[in-house]
């Protein structure tokens, strides 16, 4: 029996630029949308810290010596040299204060979504690809929408300034001075950022070692000078990681050996072995080694974080443009540009954006409901609620103070603390109980008071366990 063919409109080239950028816009749109839906509150760990804490420190101290503590005594005792991280907190977070959660929320997005933007144009322009389609891409994977449910992520600066180092490398119309002036600056920002920008910068000096740039001399001399660059931060992010008491103990031989046999090990190391033969194959060899960026990126990341004691969830946001882009190289151009194919990643990037931002958000909604209606809780004869996660009990109880205005306060909820008559305030995932003490709520009367709008949400209920 014949198979019946796919109908032509769904397998031939899709060119329609404007279904494209639609599509992304729309994308976009439901981000911003599920966090107006949601209204998520801040979040039960950085948020809390930053506002209750960093932010106020830096209005004593000042902005400049936050980054100069990020960059010395701060910075050495985490093993991470951030002095940018101080300027991100102060700009996002002074909003958040002032506009509340939502506007928070908000605002990052916007910053996000330029970072995205920036990158998707600049491979656009070494690929030769459409950036439409990279931003679909990046928006189709799975941890891209980390960056917008969590604020206080670094990755955000490591992608701007990744990008615009990127810009400035291709920028051929500038002096050369002032092309040098621009790779300093990016280069100096994006490295004060996050250890992961020595992704970008190692692509930048990759980006040269063509036979067009280095017969010229500008281009041998910004090759060197980039090569320079890597070599000092490549040599400063050790420095600082193996004095870190954070970053010290966090890489290992075994880590890696542990993580690679992960999914998300086996997807990057998948993605390198298919996107190495495809790069290299005879009849689609790369004409150049800035078509070789990606994969390269795609290693550099894997070499970096694969030893990380942590190597899935957020951290794997940065690598999305680069993931984005090899796929598009990957899958032949046919095919990539199908209705079906576009389709599908629309279908996708809807799909993931939709269940993991409301899976968060939804929670975090549930924090708001608690600090909004307090004073109801507290009338009603709630005096304290145990919270079963450390910094989320520390974090609801300041934002029960600061921001609920009711006699209501959280403590932390031990694990092999019994839950008899006491007033629990809990989620799955976000604050779970232990399994001790779900064995006894099990056994006990509940009184409910709240229950979030998901299954897996926030619940509120005191439980009666004495026979």
């Amino acid at each position: 029996m014949k198979i019946p063919a796919l109908p032509q409109s769904w397998t031939r080239p899709a060119n329609n630029a404007h279904f494209l950028r639609t599509a992304v816009m729309l994308l976009f749109a439901l981000i911003f949308g599920q966090i107006v839906y949601w209204q998520p509150f801040f979040g039960v760990m950085d948020d809390a810290g930053y506002l209750s804490g960093m932010l106020p420190a830096m209005r004593q101290s000042g902005l400049w010596a936050a980054m100069l503590e990020w960059g010395g005594a701060g910075a050495a005792s985490w093993g991470f040299f951030r002095p940018v991280h101080p300027l991100m907190v102060w700009l996002l977070y002074s909003v958040g204060e002032a506009y509340g959660p939502v506007v928070f929320y908000l605002f990052n997005g916007v910053i996000v979504s330029l970072a995205l933007y920036l990158n998707a144009t600049i491979f656009a322009r070494i690929c030769g690809l459409d950036r439409w389609q990279i931003l679909l891409g990046i928006l189709a994977f799975p941890y891209t929408i980390d960056l917008f449910m969590h604020p206080s992520l670094q990755e955000k600066p490591v992608l701007i300034f990744g990008a615009l180092l990127l810009f400035a490398v291709f920028n051929l119309r500038t002096s050369f001075a002032m092309q040098i002036a621009a790779i300093t600056l990016w280069a100096v920002f994006g490295i004060a950022s996050k250890p992961q920008f020595l992704i970008y910068l190692g692509m930048a000096a990759l980006a040269l070692v063509t036979r067009e740039r280095l017969a010229s001399w500008r281009g041998r001399w910004t090759l060197l000078y980039l090569v320079v660059l890597c070599v000092a931060a490549a040599a400063l992010v050790a420095a600082y990681g193996m004095r870190g008491g954070y970053t010290s103990g966090g890489y290992s031989t075994a880590n890696a050996i542990t993580n690679a046999k992960t999914v998300f090990g086996m997807f990057y190391l998948a993605m390198i072995a298919v996107g190495g033969v495809r790069l290299f194959l005879p009849a689609w060899r790369a004409k150049s080694a800035s078509n070789l960026l990606p994969l390269a990126g795609i290693i550099a990341f894997t070499v970096m974080l694969l030893p990380w004691m942590l190597f899935h969830g957020y951290i794997l946001s940065v690598s999305a443009p680069l993931v984005a882009v090899l796929a598009l190289q990957i899958v032949p151009r046919p095919l990539r540009l199908s209705n079906v194919a576009l389709v599908a990643l629309v279908v996708l990037a809807a799909g993931m954006s939709t269940y993991r931002t409301a899976s968060i958000f939804s929670k975090l909604g549930d924090i708001r409901y608690l600090v909004n209606h307090g004073r109801e809780f507290s009338a009603a004869g709630i005096t304290e609620v145990a919270v079963p996660c450390m910094e989320g009990s520390a974090a609801i109880n300041w934002y029960l103070s600061v921001f609920g205005g009711a006699k209501l306060s959280a403590y932390y909820l031990k694990p092999d603390m019994a839950v008899d008559n006491q007033v629990l305030f809990y989620a799955r995932g976000m604050c779970p109980l232990s399994q001790q003490q779900l064995e006894e709520v099990a056994t006990c009367a509940e009184q409910p008071f709240y229950s979030g709008p998901l299954p897996g949400g926030f619940k509120l209920a005191r439980f009666r366990c004495a026979g």
